[in-house]
């Protein structure tokens, strides 16, 4: 049986040259053989691969949902956690804020308390100094005795045209810090016979403006000092004394005395005076 001879295609070699793609009839054409059973069996292994990839996709999918409701529960547990302590902080607030108003309104009471105190106890030092002045400016003698201050009072009251007897001078000491200049403090047993010498002292000073009180007026020897008697002041009325005279003179008050215990001041003659209980009083006056 013949056979016509197909014509066979050219191959083309590594150097250009073509050569016949040689062809045995006992063989079969591999580019004649039909592959419809090969594609068939590779799309049924890419439908398997498909479905199964779905299906890990599903699986990969309701894990992690499953984990992100996990974790979402464990935060919704945190934060009623968090609530709840920021819930008992609060209430620790509270009960604290509610502490220290009443620790406030208990200093407050306190102060007020402190404060009426510190008055009575001026009030009754005081009335303890009712008979009492100050000398200041006289310089100490040696070996000076309680006779020699109650002789120097007197002397000087002689010095300011005023009578005063010995029985009527209770105590006569020395204060202070300055062993050379410490102030005299002289109880008198009256009110009469203080009030008598500081209104001689004032008196004196009027007259000779020029030639006040000094330690040369009383014949103590040296270099002449100005000699200053007051009324004897508690230590709170001291400072604030002290306070209203610095006041007087930066603000052109012209007047600044005390009386009994009490500090005035008056701007200008015939003024009305003005009377100084606390430093804020002073701090009043400035505006």
């Amino acid at each position: 049986m013949s056979h016509t001879a197909r014509p066979q295609p050219e191959v083309v070699s590594p150097v250009g040259y073509k050569t016949p793609l040689q062809h045995y009839n006992s063989e079969p054409s591999l580019l004649d053989t039909p592959r419809k059973d090969h594609d068939s069996w590779g799309g049924q292994r890419k439908c398997k691969r498909d479905e199964l990839s779905r299906a890990d996709i599903l699986d990969l999918f309701e894990a992690f949902t499953t984990q992100q409701d996990t974790k979402f529960e464990a935060i919704l547990a945190s934060l009623g956690e968090v609530k709840t302590s920021i819930d008992v902080m609060s209430k620790k607030y509270d009960e604290a804020l509610l502490r220290l108003n009443c620790l406030e309104v208990e200093k407050r009471e306190q102060d007020i308390r402190v404060q009426l105190l510190e008055n009575k106890i001026d009030f009754l030092e005081r009335q303890a100094r009712g008979t009492s002045i100050e000398l200041r400016n006289i310089p100490q003698e040696p070996k000076e005795s309680k006779k020699d201050l109650i002789n120097l009072v007197i002397k000087t009251a002689e010095k300011l045209n005023t009578k005063l007897d010995s029985s009527e001078i209770k105590d006569a000491y020395r204060i202070g810090s300055n062993q050379n200049n410490k102030l005299i403090i002289t109880e008198f047993t009256t009110t009469f016979a203080r009030e008598g010498l500081i209104n001689s002292f004032k008196t004196y000073n009027k007259e000779h403006p020029t030639e006040k009180f000094s330690t040369s007026s009383l014949g103590i020897g040296g270099t002449s000092k100005p000699v200053y008697l007051s009324e004897s002041l508690t230590q709170k009325d001291r400072r604030l004394y002290f306070l209203a005279r610095e006041f007087a003179k930066g603000n052109g008050y012209v007047f600044c005395w005390t009386s009994l215990g009490r500090i005035f001041v008056r701007r200008t003659e015939g003024s009305p005076r003005i009377r100084i209980t606390c430093e804020t009083d002073i701090e009043n006056l400035k505006f």
